[in-house]
């Protein structure tokens, strides 16, 4: 996706995020932030994808900070807090009459346990105070039925996961899809 306008300051949040949790040092952050607008300017084009520039100034920020995954304690913390609710997410699997769609609404919950955009968590204990108000609405968009037509007759399933915490989630969903289709 070639970047847009709103990508901007999108990254720029992000970027201070990073700095924020990767530095208590108000001159090395004041250096970083300055060092990401810096590789911003240099590698911005509006014909190139959002995630080549974004990658670009990423790895400015951490070079400059000295750390390469400012994203690390977050990380552990969110593994931490998605093990913990893992009983809550089986016993509700096991509790309810279609259990791949409950693996899928988890999954999806699961999501919020991403620090780096706009309506994610800045907090993995926050996934305790939202999961079972977020799985009682169930999906907003709803076309399981759709998906589970599609599913009915797949031989293979991709699931791309990127993030630490939900991918808890994301291998109860697999374990489901399997016992769904198992061909």
């Amino acid at each position: 996706m070639k970047i847009q306008p709103e990508c901007l300051p999108c990254l720029l949040r992000r970027v201070l995020y990073e700095v924020e949790i990767g530095t208590d040092d108000a001159k090395l952050a004041s250096d970083a932030l300055i060092a990401a607008v810096k590789t911003l300017s240099e590698v911005f084009s509006p014909s190139r994808c959002s995630a080549e520039i974004a990658t670009h100034v990423h790895r400015t920020v951490y070079e400059k900070l000295g750390n390469n995954d400012p994203y690390r304690k977050l990380k552990e913390k969110s593994n931490e807090v998605a093990l913990s609710l893992l009983p809550k997410v089986e016993r509700v699997i096991d509790e309810t009459e279609d259990p791949l769609k409950a693996a899928m609404v988890c999954s999806i919950i699961g999501n919020i346990l991403d620090f780096g955009i706009k309506g994610g968590s800045g907090s993995p204990e926050d996934l305790f105070k939202v999961f079972d108000k977020y799985f009682s609405e169930g999906l907003g968009y709803d076309d399981y039925g759709k998906l589970h037509s599609i599913l009915l007759n797949s031989k293979k399933v991709v699931l791309v996961t990127d993030n630490c915490g939900e991918i808890v989630f994301d291998k109860v969903l697999c374990r489901e899809l399997k016992r769904f289709n198992p061909g």
